[in-house]
């Protein structure tokens, strides 16, 4: 049985879904459109810096990304976000996601005013 993986083609620019072996394995050869091109298969989203990490789980909800988040998350790759030496642990990701979500909440009006715990 095949999965689906997120990829992110470095020629193109751009977000897609790939098929994946049983194991997590990207399937280059069952890829018509970006076979032959440079790839990056993204693993736990967990393991990727902000703005990546929160495209990777919007897309993995089956959400839609905002345009924004998306300009950032290209603009992250440009850097070298997806080079190896900038990964974290999965641990520090979902931290670092938590305080972006506390953080969140008490910018909110309702978290000003004391509405939101």
């Amino acid at each position: 049985m095949s999965d689906q993986c997120y990829i992110y083609c470095l020629d193109c620019r751009q977000f897609y879904t790939g098929t994946c072996d049983e194991k997590g394995v990207y399937q280059r050869d069952l890829d018509a459109e970006h076979g032959g091109h440079s790839v990056h298969v993204f693993g736990d989203p967990y393991t990727y810096r902000y703005p990546i990490c929160g495209t990777l789980i919007t897309l993995m909800r089956g959400g839609e990304v905002p345009k924004m988040l998306m300009t950032f998350t290209h603009a992250a790759i440009k850097l070298g976000y997806l080079d190896d030496a900038q990964r974290i642990s999965r641990e520090e990701g979902i931290q670092a996601q938590k305080a972006r979500a506390r953080a969140a909440s008490s910018n909110s009006f309702a978290g000003r005013f004391g509405h939101v715990s």
